[in-house]
C-alpha cells in the first residue's frame, strides 16, 4: 500500500514537470524561431520481489516477480525540425533554408547561436538582435550603415552596390546546443561550431515557431487526465490506510 502512494504521487510529479514545458511550448508558438521542448520519462529501477520464510520451499527465498515505483522525468529534448517560413516583405527579417544552420550573435557570455532572423538596425547602422546583440558576419559585426540594402540569398550584404559582408551561418552538432532564452544556444564547451559555405538565406522571410497549438493542447489535457488519475489513485489508498489504521486501533 505505501509503495502505491510513491507510484502515484511520482506519476503527479511528472505530469506536473510535464505540464511545465508545454506551458512554455505553448508561450512561445508565435516566437520566430523557437523550437519546442519536448519531456522524456523513464521508470524507476525495478525491485525483485521474493517469498520469504515458507516453510514448504526448500530452495531458500525464490524469486517471485518484480515491480516498479513508477516513472519520472528523464530529460527534456529540443526538436529542432524547422518551423512553417513566413513572408513578411521586412529587409531585416531573414530566415535558413533547411534545418541546417544558425545565425551567430555576439553576447557578453560569448558566441550564441539562434534561428530567429526578425533583426533590427541600431542608429549607427548596426545589424542586431531584438535584445541588442550583434549579429555576426564573415568579418565581424554587420555594419550596412543608413544606406538601401540586400541580402543576397549566398547570405552576402551588399550596400550600394558592394558586397561589405556575408552573413555567418555555422552549424551546431544538436546534442551540443543548450537553450538559453529568447531563442538563443550556447554550445558546449567541446563543440565546434562549423561554417555552413552553401547556406542559403532568404531576406524579407522569417522562421516562424515549430510549435503546433492543436499538438500541445492535446498533450496538455492528456497529462491532464493523468494527474487526476494519479491524484485519485492517491486519495482511495490514504483513505483506505486509514480506515486499516482505525480498524487495528479498535482492535
Amino acid at each position: 500500500m505505501i509503495r502505491g502512494l510513491y507510484i502515484s504521487a511520482a506519476g503527479m510529479s511528472s505530469q506536473m514537470k510535464n505540464h511545465e514545458v508545454i506551458s512554455n511550448n505553448l508561450a512561445n508558438v508565435d516566437t520566430a524561431g523557437f523550437k519546442k521542448d519536448e519531456m522524456v520519462f523513464e521508470s524507476f529501477r525495478e525491485f525483485l520481489l521474493s517469498r520469504v520464510d515458507d516453510p514448504t520451499d526448500i530452495g531458500g527465498n525464490p524469486v517471485i516477480g518484480s515491480v516498479s515505483l513508477g516513472v519520472l522525468p528523464d530529460d527534456i529534448v529540443t526538436d529542432y525540425s524547422v518551423g512553417v517560413p513566413q513572408e513578411t516583405g521586412r529587409n531585416l527579417d531573414l530566415a535558413i533554408q533547411g534545418e541546417d544552420g544558425f545565425f551567430v550573435v555576439e553576447t557578453p557570455q560569448g558566441a550564441r547561436y539562434t534561428r530567429a532572423g526578425n533583426f533590427h538596425q541600431t542608429a549607427g547602422g548596426a545589424v542586431v538582435t531584438s535584445d541588442g546583440y550583434p549579429v555576426l558576419g564573415d568579418t565581424g559585426p554587420i555594419q550596412i550603415g543608413q544606406s538601401d540594402f540586400v541580402v543576397s540569398q549566398a547570405g552576402d550584404v551588399i550596400v550600394d552596390g558592394e558586397i561589405v559582408n556575408r552573413i555567418l551561418v555555422v552549424a551546431v552538432p544538436e546534442d551540443a546546443l543548450v537553450k538559453e532564452g529568447d531563442s538563443l544556444f550556447r554550445a558546449q564547451e567541446d563543440a565546434a561550431a562549423v561554417p555552413l559555405l552553401d547556406a542559403t538565406v532568404y531576406q524579407g522571410f522569417l522562421e516562424s515557431s515549430n510549435v503546433n497549438a492543436v499538438e500541445e493542447m492535446i498533450d496538455m489535457i492528456s497529462g491532464l487526465r493523468l494527474y487526476e488519475a494519479n491524484q485519485r489513485s492517491l486519495s482511495v489508498q490514504d483513505e483506505t490506510l486509514a480506515q486499516l489504521l482505525n480498524e487495528s486501533l479498535r482492535g
